[in-house]
Parts: structure tokens; C-alpha cells; sequence
């Protein structure tokens, strides 16, 4: 509560006096003077140097123009309301077309990357190349997204296949759940063989279903596929030329990459040492303990449920 009489409150002292249509007369007389003082110092300074009088002109020349403060009108609160009630449609047309632009972005990323990475984060395509070619991890269909973004943080390889081996059962389950969503009639048989292996690894026969899941695989390439597809996926020799993944879209190359690294070149006839990763060529002609372990048994497995994945929806 405010006393009107008091002059500290009342709002009139601040209030011009002046039309506010005049000139800034304050303003004015600021640059009157100034220019005034540089004639005058120009005078003084000059004059007995050149011997010659420097007339004084008049104070009318350094006058600067007139400045005036412009009047805004008056506002209609009742036409600003009623702009803004006619602008609401518009406002919610814009809001509908940025949802239906998210709608797009979204499906564009369900498109673009596996179903399986919801979530995911930290992505990065020269590590994402590794994973795929030179640790032979499958990352399409299966697994899961915290296994995928665990895979993707491990700091090397080691780690990376360690996680593989310590979530198998979790990877088990997934391949499970991916395998049993499939409904293509041309896979039909494959995916039974492809349970089985599940099985066997659950109940804790990893050599049985490193087998199954390994001569699967090649039998999907053969019976699925060209033969120029299949001989690109599965050229891996030692001349240090790896595959192409420009070629393919990242959910076809998480599944592609994986298998051309499964198909390293390895001959027993030549005394190759048996990998410790898995290999299809030392799962099929060289088995070992050193190649038959419970870790490339899942691997075999993910291989195949990716593959399948990937008929499933070439198929669709």
C-alpha cells in the first residue's frame, strides 16, 4: 500500500513535462559544446603557427539535427487477444507436423539400425567395424541392448568376448525369443535346427551346438543365397583385404561382418594353429577343446539366429 501523497510514490514526478514530439535539448547542447571546444581549440592552436586569422563560424554550422522520439500507439488488448486465439490453429498444426516429423525419425531408425539397439548409445563405426570384422560379434537381432552396450563400452576384444561368455544366458534367451518371432515359410525347417542348438547349449552340451550351429550356418548360405553373395561374405584369407561394409546397410553388415570373420581362412594340411575364436573352417575340421567352447558355441548360435533374421526380412 502506497500513500499517494507522498512525492517519493507518486508516479507523476516521473512523468515528462515536454511533448515527447521535441527535440532532446540536452543532447543537443552536449554536442554544441563539444564542437564548440574543438574550434576553439583549433583556433588557439593553429593561428600562431600559420600567422593567419581562422574566422569563427558561426555556432549555427556545428548544430546537429534534431532528434525525436517516435509515438507507439496505444494497444487494443482485446485485438492482441483475439490475434492470438486466431494464430491457436496454426500453433497446433505446427505442433502436429513436428510430431509426425518425429514419427518419421523414428521409424527411420528402426529402419537404419537393428531392432535390438533401442537405447543404445556411444556409437562409433571405426569400433563398430572391429566388433564386427576382427571379434566376429554379431550385433542384428541378438543380443539384447544392454548386452549390445556393454559390448560396445568393453574397453578390447578380451573383454568383449569375456562379456559373450559370461552372458550366454541371457543370449541363449534372446536367440530363443528372436528365433520364435521368425514366420517365413522358407526358413521353416532351419529355425528347428537352429532351437536345437539353443537346447543343447542350455543344457550343457556347448560342443554339440557349436557343431549344429556351424554346419547350419554354411547350409543357410548354400541353400539361401547366391553363390557370388556367398563367396564375398566368406572370401576371408590372410592377405589382409577385409569385407567391404560401405556395401551394406548397418543392420546387413552387423550380420555380414560377423560371418566373414567366422570364415578366416585355416588349413590343417599346412599345420595352422587351431583358433581359440570361433572359426567355422577349425569348428568343422579341427575339433578342439581349444574350438569348441561354450563362448564360440554362442557365437555360432548368434551367427545363425542373424542370418535367419536377416531371411526373415529379406523374405518380407
Amino acid at each position: 500500500m502506497t500513500d499517494p501523497n507522498d512525492p517519493c510514490c507518486n508516479d507523476q514526478d516521473d512523468v515528462p513535462d515536454k511533448d515527447p514530439a521535441e527535440p532532446f535539448v540536452s543532447f543537443d547542447a552536449v554536442c554544441m559544446e563539444a564542437l564548440s571546444n574543438v574550434i576553439k581549440n583549433l583556433q588557439q592552436g593553429l593561428a600562431p603557427a600559420w600567422r593567419v586569422p581562422i574566422p569563427v563560424l558561426p555556432r549555427i554550422y556545428f548544430w546537429p539535427p534534431l532528434m525525436s522520439v517516435a509515438q507507439f500507439p496505444k494497444m487494443d488488448i482485446g485485438i492482441h487477444t483475439k490475434a492470438i486465439a486466431d494464430l491457436a490453429p496454426l500453433v497446433q498444426a505446427q505442433h502436429e507436423q513436428l510430431a509426425r516429423v518425429f514419427e518419421i525419425a523414428q521409424a527411420g531408425f528402426r529402419n537404419t539400425y537393428p531392432d535390438n539397439w533401442q537405447g543404445v548409445t556411444g556409437l562409433q563405426f571405426e569400433l563398430l567395424e572391429v566388433i564386427l570384422l576382427d571379434d566376429g560379434i554379431p550385433l542384428t537381432a541378438v543380443p539384447r541392448a544392454t548386452t549390445v552396450q556393454a559390448i560396445l563400452d568393453a574397453p578390447d576384444a578380451t573383454t568383449r568376448r569375456a562379456i559373450v561368455g559370461q552372458r550366454w544366458r541371457s543370449i541363449a534367451t534372446d536367440c530363443t525369443y528372436a528365433l520364435n518371432s521368425f514366420r517365413q515359410e522358407s526358413i521353416k525347417q532351419d529355425l528347428g535346427f537352429a532351437r536345437k542348438a539353443v537346447t543343447a547349449l542350455s543344457a550343457g552340451h556347448k560342443e554339440a551346438a557349436q557343431a549344429l550351429a556351424a554346419n547350419l550356418l554354411d547350409s543357410l548360405l548354400r541353400k539361401h543365397f547366391t553363390t557370388d553373395f556367398t563367396t564375398t561374405i566368406t572370401s576371408n584369407k590372410s592377405n589382409g583385404n577385409k569385407l567391404d561394409l560401405d556395401d551394406y546397410t548397418i543392420r546387413v553388415a552387423c550380420v555380414v561382418g560377423p560371418i566373414w570373420s567366422a570364415y578366416k581362412q585355416f588349413w590343417t594340411n599346412r599345420g595352422d594353429p587351431v583358433p581359440g575364436t570361433f572359426a567355422r573352417h577349425a569348428s568343422v575340421h579341427a575339433v578342439s577343446a581349444a574350438q569348441h567352447t561354450r563362448t564360440n558355441a554362442v557365437l555360432a548360435i548368434m551367427l545363425v539366429t542373424s542370418l535367419l533374421w536377416f531371411l526373415e526380412h529379406r523374405a518380407a
